[in-house]
């Protein structure tokens, strides 16, 4: 592809994304490797006893979604929780809360889905385009 070409392509994604990219979102994703035995178990706790306080959060307005996601294909992650949100603070905060109500009302389970998901990465995503 020549430069003109590769140039003019460019300026025409930009400006088909310009709506997607002038709307500000972070997410804190939490990458859990998990017991395969007691996966179905994880995903009740997150059912059960998480998304109810994310449901909370987002009708707040502390947060602007959040996904409980399960392993398809590949690699040693089996379960991803996301938290989306307009910038890095309002997400950090809501993350914060939501831990201090789980511990506070529900320490059994959240010890439990440690158990069964001992191990975990988390990441912070800017992200650049999304739709609904």
């Amino acid at each position: 592809m020549g430069r003109t070409t590769f140039t003019a392509a460019a300026a025409c994604f930009v400006a088909l994304l310009g709506p997607s990219i002038a709307h500000s979102q972070v997410s804190f994703a939490q990458y859990l490797e998990c017991d395969p035995t007691r996966e179905a178990r994880a995903d009740t706790i997150a059912t059960e006893i998480l998304a109810p306080v994310l449901d909370r959060l987002v009708s707040e307005g502390k947060l602007q979604g959040f996904s409980w996601l399960a392993h398809g294909i590949g690699g040693k992650w089996k379960r991803l929780g996301v938290i989306t949100g307009t910038d890095l603070n309002t997400v950090m905060s809501a993350q914060a809360e939501l831990l201090t109500e789980l511990q506070e009302k529900h320490p059994a389970e959240l010890q439990e889905l440690g158990s069964i998901c001992p191990t975990h990465e988390d990441y912070v995503w800017n992200v650049i385009v999304a739709r609904p």
